[in-house]
């Protein structure tokens, strides 16, 4: 089980204002592209067109807080960590810094509810957390939340 999970990306031209500094939308991106990609490491498709799942982890609630301007060309290195597990939710907290000297740049949080696909119920209902999801995470420790 894990509480942490660590993503890099380089800024490209395309995240960038006219400045050249990453445009404030493309932070939520970076996390989300983060989150994705540990359901990845887990083989979890959550997104896939065609996905067995008959359960999804839609977003209620997104933050994002600007320390220091990403640029094009920085690699961004992106920490996800398991804030809280509820019954039928999830609170990721992020961390993103540039690469080469870990200037803090940026922290996040995403809310996500389990909830039941439309091919199983018609609608989304909310749905407690899949076992499936559960046996791969835990929450972190409280230093690493705190710490920056």
């Amino acid at each position: 089980m894990i509480y942490e999970f660590i993503h890099k990306r380089n800024v490209e031209f395309p995240d960038t204002d006219m400045a050249g500094i990453m445009h404030f939308s493309n932070y939520l991106r970076f996390m989300e592209c983060t989150e994705l990609e540990m359901y990845r490491s887990f083989e979890l498709g959550l997104h896939e067109v065609g996905s067995d799942l008959e359960w999804g982890l839609p977003r209620v609630h997104a933050k994002a807080d600007y320390v220091y301007p990403a640029r094009f060309n920085d690699c961004v290195e992106i920490q996800l960590l398991v804030e809280k597990i509820g019954k039928k939710s999830i609170t990721y907290t992020f961390k993103l810094r540039r690469d080469k000297d870990k200037q803090l740049l940026s922290t996040g949080k995403l809310v996500v509810v389990a909830v039941s696909t439309l091919k199983v119920s018609g609608k989304p209902s909310s749905i407690a957390i899949p076992d499936q999801l559960l046996k791969k995470i835990t929450e972190a420790p409280v230093e690493l939340l705190t710490e920056e």
